[in-house]
């Protein structure tokens, strides 16, 4: 029988802990928390919910600790989780049946993240199952991955539609924000090889509304690029929204365009180019893209691709239809509008 476990680093999670291991209970054979210093109840917590716990000293490097936890399992797979996480209702059963497969390494799953202001949610991808193999390892001190390590096992890592809900953005956290950016600076300075952390400082800046510090990071990544890959796609849609967020309309259109170029049913990309030109009263050019995002939004909606790394307007159909019925008016349209206005 093929065995799977959940291995979860935590400090001071008692608020989410309880949450997390309840959603994950009743199908994982084992679940590894490593604790890198609580003065809550967190251990006391896992324990009671069945938990094999053990202490690991922070050393400012997550890779440490994860590599700590799966030191602990000897099962044949691994599922990484974090303590604001929870694997979505019904889930448990699909990870159960990748796990039996023998062509596949690791697995791809989307990672839902909820916001008080539902407006803001967004989800991404992250590779989250893997084999438990002799020399799979995490690399990167933040956005620590075990990819690398994976790839030497020649087999192939799948993107799979199986849903984690992360509650982690309920709030701003300023503190955490500066940690990540400290770290990503630390990181690059000792291996500048690592030029994707480029992004991924980015990104960090971009959600904290520093776009200036977004453009210039998100810049670097793509001079460093040598093949377009997901991570190109996502940094020509911030860069267009950083752009956007700066009022500079030209640059924005431009680096959207591009995404959509590479991806043409990049939605959140669709909807700002319609969102731009509406804004400029071109109304023709504005419609034609809220019809494309209506169109592939759809779709996504009846059939998830996993294939994105970030999408945050999959439920902005509401906004689009009404922009786009104001676009017919000013048309004189009225037949599209009345169509595109309800429903």
């Amino acid at each position: 029988m093929v065995t799977l476990a959940a291995c979860i680093i935590v400090k001071n999670e008692e608020n989410n802990l309880e949450k997390c291991l309840n959603s994950i209970r009743d199908f994982i054979d084992e679940i590894i928390v490593v604790d890198t210093g609580s003065d809550d109840k967190t251990k006391e917590i896992a324990k009671r919910l069945g938990a094999k716990v053990f202490d690991f000293k922070w050393t400012n490097d997550f890779s440490a600790a994860r590599n700590f936890a799966l030191k602990q399992t000897s099962c044949d797979w691994v599922l990484q989780l974090d303590a604001d996480e929870i694997l979505a209702e019904g889930e448990g059963a699909k990870i159960r049946e990748l796990t039996k497969r023998d062509d596949i390494c690791g697995a791809i799953l989307q990672i839902h993240n909820k916001f008080e202001n539902e407006s803001k949610n967004f989800f991404h991808t992250n590779l989250r199952i893997f084999r438990n193999a002799k020399g799979v390892l995490y690399e990167g001190k933040l956005h620590e991955s075990v990819i690398n390590s994976l790839k030497l096992l020649n087999k192939k890592i799948i993107n799979a539609d199986i849903k984690i809900i992360h509650y982690g953005y309920f709030e701003k956290d300023k503190i955490k924000h500066e940690r990540n950016i400290a770290f990503l600076k630390e990181e690059l300075e000792q291996n500048p090889k690592r030029t994707h952390l480029h992004f991924y400082l980015g990104r960090d800046y971009f959600v904290y509304g520093n776009y200036e510090g977004a453009i210039k990071h998100f810049n670097k990544f793509l001079e460093a690029q040598k093949a377009i890959n997901f991570l190109t796609i996502a940094s020509y849609m911030h860069l267009g929204l950083s752009y956007m967020k700066q009022g500079d309309s030209i640059k924005s259109k431009e680096y959207l365009l591009k995404a959509v170029k590479i991806k043409p049913n990049y939605i959140d990309a669709l909807l700002w180019l319609g969102e731009i030109f509406f804004d400029e009263k071109n109304y023709k050019e504005a419609a034609k893209w809220y019809k494309s995002y209506l169109f592939h939004q759809k779709q996504l909606k009846e059939k998830s691709d996993p294939s994105f790394l970030f999408l945050h307007y999959l439920n902005s159909n509401n906004l689009a239809k009404k922009k786009l019925a104001a676009c017919n008016e000013h048309l004189d349209n009225s037949s599209i509008s009345f169509s595109y206005s309800f429903g």
